[in-house]
């Protein structure tokens, strides 16, 4: 299970095994100040696990959202939050897709104003 905390700084997950009680709580992001969305869990039958969410950062020459994805092999340790767009322009709405391999693709809006182009855009992050 993958939740954001009650003052929305940081996204943290607890493992909830079939036949087992649950784990301990790990927090799995830095600051996600001031906002975040669009919080997401995939798992696969291998037991593979990535989170994702949209970080909203305020910068100096404006705002921009950020798809993130956090990746957890089977019986491994999470991994670091990574950016899930390639680009440093408006992106968001990011939709996560966990193959049986482990490998991640995602698919994310580009643009977030009525007076922009809006696109659809695509990565593929392979399974360490």
């Amino acid at each position: 299970m993958s939740w954001v905390s009650a003052n929305k700084d940081l996204v943290a997950v607890k493992r909830w095994p079939l036949d087992g009680d649950v784990g301990p709580r790990r927090t799995i992001s830095g600051q996600v100040r001031p906002f975040m969305f669009d919080l997401s869990v995939l798992a696969n039958a291998a037991g593979d696990t990535v989170v994702g969410f949209t970080r909203f950062f305020s910068r100096p020459d404006g705002t921009r959202w950020v798809p993130i994805s956090v990746y957890r092999p089977a019986g491994g340790p999470w991994g670091p939050p990574l950016r899930v767009a390639d680009t440093d322009a408006q992106a968001r709405l990011a939709v996560l897709a966990l193959q049986e391999a482990g490998d991640v693709e995602a698919a994310w809006q580009d643009g977030v104003r009525d007076d922009q182009l809006l696109a659809i855009r695509y990565s593929f992050l392979s399974a360490p």
